[in-house]
């Protein structure tokens, strides 16, 4: 392809210098192209270099249609001034480039969820955006999936793993597309090449192989190499030798006026990933609020998550202090709107459950009051509250049980024991009950009468002492 016959839209320029280009699987395509231009169209162009312009690069050859070599975002536009010269410097990316710029946290509870919705999720916050999936059509994603801190390209290309699968950046047209597994294209091209090279690239199949891939091959990561001027796809089929190729990168370059493109092409089974995980996910821990509880597990709405709504619920294990199969253990359930964490023990988030949260500063209205006044002071106060007010509290001297609300029994290593209540107090037994002092008085006091009771026979006190039985001895 000669240089007359390369545009580079909207700019116009008298001499093309360079271009450079590359396209490859799982990567943001780009181009870079250098060029000199009319000095009075400088200050215009600088002005277009600060807006999101997209820019097309074309190739015009006589008697057929323009052809879209590549279509992107400019992301760099530079200008030098040699002498009477005027030069600019261009780069320009994929679409998909606009999803890899910005982090965000994501949950997808629900396991009825297609691997689809999340895409859409995702999709909808770009323009001209836009997905054909060769993999996971009408698959759901059966398990909790969470985007923490992660570019929606890196999160998508993680969800393609899922699949053994890989991303293709659409390059040919504006906004931010991408295929969700290999294209499949159906025409197929015949290798007429005489000049060519191979490659094995056993670093790529001892890694890939390394975490767990199964079912390729050494010769699934046998490269043809074909450098050639005829425009292909990235992803298009050649039959080499009786078995399909598939365009895994193309690099262009611009040599003597002369456009021309690199082909590596592959087995299909060669684009066969493992699946992929997320490090920042291993020990990550999201605030949330309860919003169900039953049994011992809960659901919650993580506070940060920017896919409230529609996440789904999901059943979480929730973590106790100690616990064993044959039901030994401590058992305390958070309660509805109570904050929590939701941790992530390993990369894998389907590991995920709930643990205590943090101590959260107690609310304004419920200080000063017998319930949450300064038990989170002093560190050697151990309490135990639900929202009732039911409380046990341990201090170094002190063990007390109470209702807040008049009740408790008071343990005081100094004093004994205190058992207080503003209602009535009932001892039962079926067997003996024994109330003994050994070097002391036992002191009964009530201000209108005692009275005792033992089948037929009863003692009361009531200003006057009445005794009555069968048989009654004074001495």
């Amino acid at each position: 392809m000669r240089e007359q016959n390369i545009v580079i839209k909207p700019f116009k320029f008298t001499n093309l210098l360079s271009i450079e280009g590359k396209l490859e699987e799982n990567k943001h395509g780009e181009l870079k192209a250098s060029m000199y231009i009319q000095e009075e169209d400088a200050k215009e162009y600088l002005e277009l270099g600060l807006k999101d312009l997209w820019v097309e690069v074309l190739l015009l050859e006589e008697n057929k249609e323009e052809e879209i070599l590549f279509c992107g975002l400019l992301t760099q536009l530079n200008i030098y001034y040699e002498n009477t010269l005027c030069k600019m410097d261009i780069e320009l990316k994929t679409g998909s480039y606009l999803m890899d710029l910005e982090i965000h946290t994501r949950t997808f509870q629900s396991g009825g969820l297609l691997y689809k919705n999340l895409l859409e999720v995702c999709k909808d916050r770009y323009d001209d955006s836009n997905f054909i999936m060769t993999v996971g059509t009408g698959e759901s994603i059966n398990k909790f999936i969470l985007q923490y801190k992660e570019t929606d390209w890196s999160f998508i290309k993680r969800l393609a793993s899922h699949f053994e699968s890989v991303l293709f950046p659409e390059y040919k047209v504006k906004g931010s597309r991408y295929y969700f597994g290999v294209p499949n294209y159906s025409k197929e091209y015949e290798f007429i090449e005489k000049t060519y090279s191979i490659k094995k690239d056993f670093k790529e199949y001892g890694e890939k192989t390394g975490k767990g891939l199964k079912g390729v091959f050494e010769k699934d990561y046998t490269y043809y190499i074909v450098k050639s001027r005829e425009v292909y796809r990235l992803a298009d089929i050649f039959k080499v030798m009786g078995n399909k190729l598939y365009i895994s990168k193309i690099e262009t370059i611009f040599d003597g006026s002369e456009l021309y493109h690199m082909y590596y092409m592959k087995s299909k089974n060669g684009f066969k990933v493992p699946k992929d995980y997320s490090i920042n996910l291993l020990g990550a821990s999201l605030e949330a609020n309860i919003t169900n509880v039953k049994s011992d597990v809960v659901q919650i709405e993580v506070l940060e998550d920017e896919n409230k709504g529609k996440c789904g619920a999901r059943w979480f294990p929730y973590s106790t202090v100690y616990s064993t199969p044959d039901g030994t253990g401590w058992y305390s359930m958070p309660e509805i709107n109570d904050r929590v964490r939701l941790y992530m023990p390993t990369e894998d988030e389907a590991q995920a459950y709930v643990i205590s949260s943090t101590h959260l500063e107690v609310k304004e209205e419920n200080k000063n009051k017998d319930i949450g006044d300064n038990r989170r002071v002093n560190p050697d106060y151990k309490s135990i509250m639900n929202k009732q007010g039911k409380e046990v509290l341990f201090t170094p001297n002190t063990l007390l049980i109470t209702n807040n609300k008049g009740m408790s029994i008071e343990i005081v290593d100094e004093e004994g024991i205190k058992i207080i209540s503003d209602k009535a107090i009932t001892i039962k037994a079926k067997e003996d009950i024994t109330i003994a002092s050994a070097t002391k008085e036992i002191e009964i006091l009530a201000p209108n009468n005692i009275n005792m009771t033992q089948e037929d026979n009863n003692l009361r006190l009531e200003n006057n002492s009445y005794t009555q039985g069968a048989k009654v001895e004074v001495n």
